[in-house]
């Protein structure tokens, strides 16, 4: 494959290369593919790049060979780009860190993957050239499986099946040695001091568009970061660390019909990063349950989450110690949240794009989170 240019976009997605790129992964070996029908799916979900699900044909049969294949573009241009990738086109720093996080995934998906078992789709072939600013990854697909909705929500018994899976996987590497090995694997949080920094520039403008609807309580919050945010993520990013996803969400989850093994299929490892367990947590309880339902389920899911870190072999983690780690996730995401949106151009969103902005301060969540889990008290650091 070395010899063949990536594709730019899906009318580069050949008979020819889709062939090059299964034989590269032993997907097949004797036939070849003859046609292949190119859907674009996903257009309202990613921001950034294309995700085709191709269609393929072959001029023989051979077992194994995969009827159909999703193929990720992360760098491809739409038809109608996004205000978040058109964002970081007009930034030339900002446009090399998104292809640097985009040729992580390639890395994860070749060398972690295959290290122990994931809750991930079948890499069949993957790469990134930086001299072209072009990555492409063909995966397994999952066809069968239900895709999450970060908008919708979901139930209890969801969130279940999506925490006790990533405690697998958090226990798996739970302060594993690999940390040394896997360099390009990166800390969670960049630079704590610049992070800081760029809260401070923020703090105004998220007050100034969002403060109505901020409770006084997580007001006095936001002022006592402003000096203790770095604090926060420098703890975040310490021991105990193991591997993160960095970006779970509902959109990014499979659910695979009962019976099916692993129970939820996982995606989008861009943000792969070494830290705290109770990221993936935190950031998936307040982002996919409603405040009812996680106030009703919220220590059972706790418990069940501990008790599988426990099983997978992790000691001297107390759920005393979960509880505290999740209060300083929470602040972690508070600060995140109020960086982000304090640096959004919202005149220039649309559709859902902006529907998941708008409904990260309306819908109260990660306010309630924080003020029921006493995050209002003095920091947990």
């Amino acid at each position: 494959m070395s010899d063949r240019p990536l594709p730019a976009g899906p009318a580069d997605l050949t008979p020819a290369w889709l062939t090059a790129a299964l034989r590269a992964s032993g997907a097949i070996e004797c036939v070849a593919v003859t046609t292949a029908d190119v859907d674009v799916i996903g257009q309202d979900r990613g921001f950034t790049g294309v995700i085709a699900r191709v269609w393929l044909q072959y001029d023989g049969t051979e077992s194994g060979a995969p009827a159909s294949v999703v193929v990720k573009l992360p760098t491809a241009a739409r038809d109608t780009p996004s205000a978040y990738r058109a964002a970081q086109q007009g930034n030339p720093m900002v446009e090399r860190r998104y292809i640097e996080r985009c040729a992580r995934e390639v890395a994860f998906y070749q060398q972690v993957a295959p290290l122990g078992p994931l809750p991930v789709p079948r890499l069949y072939y993957g790469a990134a050239n930086s001299a072209d600013a072009r990555v492409a990854l063909v995966l397994e697909d999952v066809r069968a499986a239900r895709v999450g909705d970060a908008l919708q929500g979901c139930t209890p018994d969801d969130a279940l099946r999506v925490i006790e899976q990533m405690a697998q996987v958090h226990a798996r590497w739970w302060e594993h040695p690999a940390r040394h090995t896997l360099g390009w694997v990166p800390t969670w949080g960049g630079n704590p001091r610049a992070a800081q920094d760029r809260y401070g520039a923020l703090v105004a403008p998220f007050l100034a568009r969002f403060g109505h609807r901020v409770p006084l309580r997580v007001h006095r919050l936001i002022d006592d970061l402003r000096d203790r945010y770095a604090e926060v993520r420098f703890a975040l990013a310490g021991a105990p660390a193991t591997l993160i996803h960095g970006d779970l969400h509902l959109d990014n989850i499979l659910f695979q019909p009962p019976g099916h093994a692993p129970a939820v299929v996982i995606i989008d490892w861009q943000s792969v990063a070494w830290g705290r367990a109770v990221l993936d947590l935190a950031l998936f309880l307040v982002g996919s349950l409603e405040i009812k339902a996680r106030r009703a389920s919220e220590q059972e899911i706790l418990r069940r989450y501990h008790d599988r870190l426990v099983a997978g072999g992790v000691g001297r983690y107390t759920l005393d110690h979960l509880h505290a780690d999740l209060r300083l996730a929470l602040l972690g995401h508070l600060g995140a949240t109020v960086t982000w949106l304090g640096s959004v151009a919202f005149d220039d969103l649309s559709g859902r794009e902006r529907a998941l902005v708008d409904d990260v301060v309306a819908s109260g969540r990660l306010f309630a989170a924080l003020l029921d889990n006493a995050v209002d008290g003095p920091l947990p650091l």
